[in-house]
């Protein structure tokens, strides 16, 4: 949020305060409103004063839209990389099968000695106090292993549909970015694009993983060498 002069002294969300830093001195960029209804970003100076002109928000939305864009990929690459999911899901499922069959079995284990030292114990083969000693670190490894065996299972579940979503996401951001309030178009930016350096009136990013295999993998460059905005 920033304070808006020429507003009354109003707080005001603006879409990309944040998220640009300046490629001269690394100062934040901040926005403010001229004449009453256009947004300007510029460099807020506080390294001292900054060569890097002030910037309308619509050219900065223009350049974050083509940064976005570089995420659209057809339907047939949609379903390519999806059905690489589902491939690697097979994978990732027979370990996750194979971790939580191991953990099973050491809780298993465990509980045999446990309920073995117990009857040795009525049998008088052993002490109480040595008992209660080997019983307590038992349970304690119990309780280890079956906090493991949760998480596996929690994780198993939620691997494929985090990779769809996330795929999903990649493939509408840039649809998403022009419909969206301020607010939503800055945390769809901080998820996808990290690093936004603005210098000389050019705007650079990189995507954060893994969108920035999906632009590696499926973006045709450049005949400069690389999409254009990106780093």
């Amino acid at each position: 949020k920033t304070r808006s002069p020429g507003t009354g002294g109003g707080v005001r969300d603006f879409a990309f305060t944040g998220l640009i830093s300046c490629g001269h001195c690394g100062c934040a960029l901040t926005a403010e409103i001229k004449k009453a209804k256009y947004i300007y970003y510029h460099c807020t100076g506080f390294k001292g004063k900054c060569p890097e002109r002030f910037v309308r928000e619509e050219v900065l939305q223009e350049k974050f839209a083509a940064l976005l864009l570089q995420l659209q990929f057809g339907e047939e690459v949609y379903e390519l990389i999806v059905q690489s999911l589902r491939d690697s899901f097979v994978v990732e499922k027979r370990d996750h099968d194979k971790a939580v069959s191991h953990i099973r079995s050491e809780i298993d284990r465990l509980q045999a000695r446990l309920e073995g030292a117990y009857i040795d114990k009525l049998d008088g083969t052993v002490t109480d106090e040595f008992y209660q000693r080997v019983a307590a670190q038992w349970r304690d490894e119990i309780g280890r292993c079956q906090r493991d065996l949760t998480r596996h299972l929690e994780a198993g579940s939620l691997y494929m549909d985090e990779g769809v979503a996330l795929l999903t996401l990649a493939s509408k951001a840039h649809a998403l970015f022009d419909s969206v309030s301020a607010i939503e178009k800055r945390r769809l930016l901080n998820f996808v694009l990290s690093n936004c350096i603005w210098q000389y009136g050019e705007l650079s990013a990189e995507y954060r993983q893994p969108f920035d295999m999906l632009v590696e993998a499926f973006v045709t460059p450049d005949p400069s060498g690389g999409a254009e905005g990106t780093k």
